[in-house]
Parts: structure tokens; C-alpha cells; sequence
């Protein structure tokens, strides 16, 4: 792990820290190692392998982030080790670059064919990438290099069962670990979760769903008229105090493993304390459609038809197809707006041109 692509230069403390901190490394005293090289750093930014055995040692205490800041670094200066695809890679699977740790660890198996672990890592990035062939072949062959990571492996393996809906391979899987290797760390961590799993005490998920939220607050233009606008004779001020009332229910089917439907209905009213004639009330019942795509792709149509009236006067009617609402990356299947985008404990609304500006408390 010492040899660099090009001859390097540090000042001679720096080297002095560095040596020192080799010496905690090669004992397994990663945080005083991490020190170390630390030191080394701030006496000579240009140290490259300061900067790489920093990265080396802050993956060996889980600080995956600065590890690979660490490697960046070093990459800047034009200067190279033979062991940095893999440590650099390995950062990058930790911080769910999966593209780059392809792009590290790729050439880095190509030149050492017998790492085990790279290989290992380099499956893992290919299932965050859905690259699940490539993913289950470095695997398996990672188990037959190296026994010993067959548990952490096979965890793998099964996590590329579950995303071919494999259930039975899953089973088979991790059934495995627990008999064939129940006292590794993967053993340990897979027993303990399914123990408590088994203990926690179980809800059951309902197809129906209620929500109602009372707010308050102020709004300095309810009638929204600009600022230089002559009132209605029959409006004294833009300003009231006012109170607004939410009610959303709704039933919930799941159509497969992907699918969704909702309908629903939702009732808002707002009555103003100083100029009631703007009170107003909507209502609307809506049926949405979700489906999901991949694991971060959700897509779906929304039908509504509203009806609003102010001043008990009925105003709008209208029917919309529109996406639902919080259709954003992954969101999980059932899982309610108001869960996936929770509304602010205050928020200020400001409309413009109107000199407008709407204070909310929820309570």
C-alpha cells in the first residue's frame, strides 16, 4: 500500500506524522492513526500520502464522507497509489456513489482479479446501480476467492433476490447465513433483527385514513387588491384576522405490489374575523392513482372535482386531472401526504404583486 505513481514530496515533519501514524495503522489504532495523518495534513496540504492514508484510516472508522473528501484531494494533486480504487471505492459505495465506485473499482478488479473484497464491492455497487447480473456474478465469486466474506456476501444476494421479487431465494439466503455462519458479524446483526422483529408488536395497516388540522392567523390583503387601490364602499380595511378549518378522509386499495388507488375527500373553510363577507368554504373529492415504477420512480393521475363558494355563494366549479400530490423520487406505497410532506409548525405565505402576507400558526 506504500507505493505512489510519482515521486512525492512532503516536508520532514510531515513525514515524521506520517510514519507515526503508519505505525498506529498497521496496529489497528484507527482513531490515533487518523490523528496523525490529520497532523500531517495541516503542516503540508501537498502531502499526498497523508491524504491518502487519512482516507485509508477514516474508512476504518466508518467516516466514509471525509475519507473520500480525503481522496479527492489527493486526486487534485495528480498523484495515485495502487490501492486507491479500492479504498476510494469502497467510500464511495458508503456514500451511495454508485457510479463512481463502478468507475474506481472496475479497473482496480481488472488489475487485481483475486480481490475478494474488491470484487465483493464492486457487487454491491452494481445492485445500487440495478446492474443485478454483474452484481450477483462478483458475489459469488468473491465467495469462492475468500470464504470468509461468504455471509456478508450472500446478505448481498439476497437483497438482489428481493429486487426480482425472488422470495424464496431470499429465504434461502439468509436461512443460510444463520445456519452456515451464525456467529458473524452479518449472523449477529440478521439474528438480532429478526428477534426483534418478532417482539415488536404488530399494526395493522388500514385502508382508510382521517385528518383534521384548525389554523389561525393574519392576512394583510384578503381581498387582494394593490396597495394604491380604492376599497369597495363596503369594505372598510384589506386586513382580518382569520381561522382556517381542514378535513381530509379517504379509503385506500392496493392493486399488486405496485399500484394504488385512493378516494378521497377534502373540505376547507376560512372565515375572517373583520371582513366575513370573504369567508369561504371548498370542497373537494378527488381519486388518485399511484404506481410504482423502480425504487426511487413513482408516478400517478389525480381526478378531482372542487366546489368553492364565498359568502355562501357558490364561485368555482371545476374538474382537473392533475399528478397527485407529492408525487417526488420514492415515496412509499400508502404512505399519506401528510406523512411524506408534513406541513411547517409556522409558515408565511407572500403573493405577489399583492401586498399580501398570510402568518399561519397549526395548531
Amino acid at each position: 500500500m506504500s507505493s505512489f505513481s510519482a515521486q512525492t514530496f512532503a516536508s520532514d515533519a510531515s513525514d515524521r506524522l506520517v510514519a507515526q501514524g503508519l505505525a498506529q495503522l498497521k496496529a489497528a489504532q484507527f482513531i490515533a492513526a487518523t490523528k496523525y495523518f490529520n497532523g500531517a495534513v495541516q503542516l503540508d496540504s501537498k502531502d499526498p500520502r497523508a491524504l491518502f492514508y487519512l482516507g485509508v484510516a477514516l474508512n476504518r472508522i466508518g467516516q466514509h464522507g471525509a475519507a473520500l473528501e480525503s481522496f479527492q484531494r489527493m486526486w487534485a494533486l495528480k498523484v495515485t497509489n495502487r490501492q486507491l480504487g479500492l479504498e476510494a471505492g469502497w467510500a464511495a459505495i458508503a456514500q451511495g456513489r454508485t457510479a463512481l465506485a463502478i468507475t474506481l473499482l472496475e479497473p482496480y478488479v481488472k488489475e487485481n482479479p483475486t480481490n475478494a473484497k474488491a470484487r465483493e464491492f464492486l457487487g454491491r455497487a452494481y445492485i445500487g446501480d440495478g446492474r443485478l447480473d454483474d452484481a450477483e456474478r462478483e458475489l459469488n465469486r468473491a465467495i469462492e476467492l475468500d470464504a470468509t466474506l461468504k455471509p456478508t456476501a450472500t446478505y448481498y444476494l439476497a437483497n438482489i433476490a428481493a429486487l426480482r421479487k425472488d422470495l424464496k431465494g431470499v429465504a434461502t439466503a439468509l436461512t443460510g447465513i444463520l445456519q452456515e455462519n451464525p456467529n458473524s458479524r452479518t449472523g449477529n446483526i440478521l439474528r438480532d433483527t429478526l428477534r426483534r422483529a418478532a417482539t415488536a408488536p404488530q399494526t395493522a395497516r388500514k385502508p382508510w385514513f382521517a385528518s383534521l388540522s384548525v389554523s389561525g392567523g393574519d392576512n394583510s390583503n384578503v381581498i387582494g387588491l394593490p396597495d394604491d387601490a380604492i376599497l369597495p364602499s363596503d369594505v372598510s380595511s384589506r386586513s382580518s384576522r382569520f381561522i382556517r378549518t381542514q378535513l381530509d378522509v379517504g379509503y385506500g386499495w392496493q392493486l399488486g405490489n405496485n399500484g394504488s388507488l385512493t378516494a378521497g375527500y377534502g373540505f376547507t373553510h376560512e372565515s375572517y374575523s373583520e371582513i366575513d363577507e370573504f369567508d369561504s368554504m371548498s370542497n373537494t373529492f378527488y381519486l388518485d392513482y399511484r404506481r410504482r415504477f423502480t425504487d426511487r420512480i413513482e408516478g400517478g393521475l389525480r381526478l378531482s372535482h372542487s366546489l368553492s363558494a364565498t359568502d355562501g355563494e357558490t364561485s368555482v366549479k371545476q374538474t382537473t386531472v392533475s399528478p397527485p400530490p407529492c408525487i417526488a423520487g420514492a415515496i412509499p406505497m400508502q404512505r399519506r401526504c401528510a406523512t411524506a410532506c408534513p406541513r411547517p409548525i409556522i409558515r408565511t405565505i407572500l403573493s405577489v404583486p399583492r401586498s399580501t402576507v398570510t402568518s399561519t400558526l397549526i395548531l
